[in-house]
């Protein structure tokens, strides 16, 4: 390494810990592709870290390059027979963090009084709905992890049981840890090659030199006091990306346990002198006006919009799949309060009340979060529900091939800080009906039709206009798409590259 330059050190905690999912949340997606970028950069003066308990830990160079590489081309290429080498290089990371050990796992990844305490405080629904999205075998103890290879039917079976009531969540525990005991495991007969080709690889975060490093953190996972004695001890400068500033402008759309921890994490930020790289004018906006007025802030607070991903501009100009008969419509992103599912399952409710015939269908595409009950109740129990089809875990393809079909995209969220399915919607040339809010003027460019959020029969009409096959505002729209400006990665990366140089 260039001894004039300074370390970069980039967090690869939120990867870490979310390696297992099939398919990255939208956090994931960007922190993978700058975790890319910086290996294939900055190789000579790149290491990766991750946050662990109280301590920031090294991870080896050439296990980290691995883990990067297989974690893109398994979430980014959706290939099923990659899962094996991932487990593997999991299995190697854990060891290599001191993650594998039975006893120091349970204490890192258990349950404890206050964590069971909030999941039985909610009815069932509401547990289920919060255990979906967490993924317990990636969040709780090894003994768990045996969970992975049953059939999904059981494994729900399973976990439907457990989170009945308290006893059967006991029950099913001591029976993972029994069943631990005696069940291969792929933690216990793998071959952790990295560890033991060198035990004493990079255990200590001083081995790096990391005096006046570059801290890089996409992921928004800060641990706080561990950033604050970093940076007082070795005077780090720091990169933060911040996606918005909802959980601090609106805390009700989050759980009650999350409030004040963003609000926390800006707070710190601001303190240490941070260069911060947000999404979009609004969130900058945002951030200007939540940290106070002041030229060095204002020249730390840096817009690089999200790029496309390539296959989203290579799918452009070619015909949908037609897979689906008759209209339909898709709204794109995690089921929570403020992407307003709530208000389509009412205007489709409405349109068969109104005898529209034949009733387009709607795809909703996204995992189920949090304080949703209504929600699902509607998709699972209301009289629409023939026409309503939920996807959880749909790979781009499949995403792909489902707006390309669409008569439009629905976004009709309260808050955003981007608003990236609209960017994929538009960038395929499919039409846009979305919230009358500042940032999707400025991700749209103009181009969508805008409705208030909380005008239920403005989206009726504007629905039963877009399904009609000779739709005056559909055809309309489909001419300006064509002036839209998809974001490039290239163009993201020229900010932060610029950020390093001048660090």
């Amino acid at each position: 390494m260039d001894t004039d330059e300074p370390a970069i050190l980039y967090d690869l905690t939120n990867l870490v810990y979310n390696c297992r999912n099939r398919t990255p949340t939208g956090i994931g997606r960007v922190d993978v592709r700058y975790a890319r970028h910086v290996l294939d950069n900055y190789g000579g003066r790149c290491r990766f870290v991750v946050q662990r308990d109280d301590r920031v830990l090294p991870v080896p160079d050439a296990l980290a390059r691995r883990f990067v590489v297989q974690l893109e081309r398994r979430w980014f290429q959706d290939t099923v027979a990659d899962d094996a080498a991932m487990v593997s290089i999991r299995d190697d990371l854990e060891a290599c963090l001191g993650m594998a050990g039975r006893d120091e796992a349970r204490e890192r990844h258990a349950l404890n009084r206050e964590e069971t305490d909030f999941l039985f405080a909610m009815n069932f629904e509401d547990r289920m709905n919060y255990v979906s999205r967490v993924d317990i075998p990636n969040e709780t103890t090894d003994e768990f992890h045996w969970v992975d290879r049953l059939p999904y039917p059981l494994m729900l079976t399973l976990f439907m049981f457990a989170l009945a009531s308290r006893p059967s969540f006991g029950l099913v525990t001591n029976l993972s840890r029994a069943l631990h005991g005696i069940l291969p495991s792929g933690k216990q007969s793998h071959k952790i090659s990295t560890v033991d080709s060198n035990p004493g690889a990079l255990q200590k975060l001083e081995d790096l030199n990391p005096e006046n490093a570059v801290y890089v953190n996409i992921s928004q996972d800060i641990n706080l006091e561990i950033m604050s004695k970093c940076h007082s001890e070795f005077g780090w400068k720091s990169i933060f990306m911040f996606y918005d500033l909802i959980p601090v402008t609106h805390p009700e759309y989050f759980l009650k346990q999350d409030f004040g921890k963003h609000d926390a994490r800006l707070r710190l930020c601001c303190r240490i002198g941070t260069d911060f790289i947000v999404i979009s004018d609004t969130v900058r906006s945002h951030v200007l006006a939540f940290a106070g007025s002041g030229d060095d802030l204002d020249r730390s607070v840096h817009v690089a919009r999200i790029g496309i991903e390539p296959k989203y501009i290579e799918n452009a100009g070619r015909a949908a799949n037609g897979h689906v008969d008759g209209a339909y419509f898709v709204i794109l992103g995690t089921i929570e309060p403020r992407k307003n599912h709530a208000l389509l399952l009412n205007v489709w409710r409405h349109l068969q009340a109104c005898g529209v015939d034949p009733l387009p269908k709607l795809y909703v595409v996204g995992r189920r979060g949090w304080d949703v009950g209504n929600v699902i109740n509607m998709l699972e129990r209301t009289a629409i529900r023939h026409a309503v089809v939920e996807l959880n875990d749909a790979p781009d393809d499949r995403i792909i091939a489902l707006l390309k079909g669409a008569r439009a995209l629905l976004f009709p969220s309260f808050e955003e800080g981007w608003g990236m399915p609209m960017v994929e919607a538009l960038t395929l040339k499919v039409p846009v009906i979305c919230s009358d809010i500042p940032v999707f003027h400025e991700t749209g460019q103009g181009i969508p039709d805008y409705i208030h959020p909380l005008d239920g029969l403005g989206w009726a009409r504007s629905i039963e206009d877009y399904a009609a096959d000779d739709s005056p505002a559909r055809d309309a729209q489909c001419r300006r798409i064509d002036d839209f400006v998809p974001p490039r990665w290239q163009d993201h990366f020229a900010v932060l590259d610029r950020l390093l140089a001048h660090k």
